[in-house]
């Protein structure tokens, strides 16, 4: 499940280290989902270190102790951190035009490259299976990290992982 809406979701702007709250829509999507999901049962609620992630989850699932894990974090856009695209375009056109053609393997100015944080989040997500397993869990993350643990497990293009917020999103293992 990812974390519901924030103002810098709204405003289309890059952002995984900020530490950002829900906004005003982003509580009234949690306390939709909090009536739609009142009955779901699991095991276990992880969410990152993020407040966007533990506010979501407190919100839906309030009698759960959600467990927050550091490795869940989203991905680091550095000094992107809070612009939009146009704005980065505008601010660091060298590094974005080198990054639009080779993501992957380049990281924002002073952020992180996307092979750490792949490794990161699957490693933290085999950790998951192993000790969580033939458990029901709820994750409540960040878009780049739930399509990453997607994409791990239904063996698919990064992009073709999807996560609208406000939606419960069950993948079976």
């Amino acid at each position: 499940m990812r974390h519901c809406q924030t103002s810098l979701n709204k405003k289309h702007c890059f952002y995984g280290n900020i530490d950002v709250d829900l906004n005003e829509e982003g509580r009234k999507e949690a306390r939709e989902m909090h009536e739609q999901y009142v009955n779901l049962t699991f095991d276990h609620l992880f969410v990152s270190q993020k407040t966007r992630t533990i506010n979501t989850a407190q919100i839906i699932f309030p009698q759960a102790n959600p467990i927050i894990i550091p490795n869940l974090n989203e991905f680091d856009f550095g000094a992107w951190e809070g612009l939009t695209a146009d704005e980065i375009q505008s601010s660091y056109p060298y590094s974005w035009d080198r990054w639009m053609k080779d993501w992957q393997d380049l990281s924002p100015e002073q952020g992180e490259n996307y092979h750490s944080f792949q490794k990161r989040i699957l490693k933290e997500w085999k950790i998951l299976q192993q000790k969580y397993c033939n458990k029901t869990i709820v994750i409540v993350g960040h878009l780049g990290v739930l399509r990453t643990i997607a994409q791990d497990i239904r063996k698919n293009n990064y992009w073709d992982n999807q996560f609208p917020q406000g939606k419960l999103v069950k993948i079976k293992i």
